[in-house]
């Protein structure tokens, strides 16, 4: 199954559970081969991650990130996504 970016936007992320679901649907988008895959333009981890940070510089200066964001937190979650086994 192919999944468009408005299909993955439209995952609700309330909750731990919702975080996790769409972390697994990106995980099996990106392990599809190019052809099969949905609308992203951000075919790997490199491209996901400058999206990612583009789109942070953006929401800052748009004034989008809610001033309570846990930055610590989400740098450990970066970090523990890399070293984990």
């Amino acid at each position: 199954m192919m999944l468009s970016w408005t299909e993955l936007a439209e995952v609700r992320v309330d909750d731990l559970d919702g975080f996790l679901r769409l972390l697994r649907l990106l995980r099996d988008e990106l392990s599809k081969p190019i052809d099969l895959r949905g609308d992203s333009t951000n075919y790997d981890l490199e491209a996901f991650l400058e999206g990612m940070g583009a789109w942070l510089d953006d929401a800052r200066k748009a004034r989008q990130i809610p001033d309570n964001f846990d930055w610590k937190f989400a740098g450990e979650l970066l970090f523990r996504g890399w070293t984990y086994e």
